[in-house]
């Protein structure tokens, strides 16, 4: 099942991209911690990652 992360809005390129990558590591922590779920937790960390490299080279 594909993950969708809604874009954020109304930042600059640089605060966009930190915010992705700091969701991501939160995630990966999270995951550390929740066998149960951290396969999902870390697509979605995944997903913050892409998220902040389309950032990078759009802007």
């Amino acid at each position: 099942m594909p993950i969708t992360i809604k874009p954020l809005q109304g930042q600059n390129a640089v605060q966009r991209v930190a915010q992705y990558m700091n969701r991501a590591e939160e995630l990966r922590i999270i995951a550390e911690d929740s066998p149960e779920a951290r396969e999902m937790l870390l697509r979605i960390a995944l997903s913050y990652d892409s998220m902040a490299a389309g950032v990078t080279r759009s802007d």
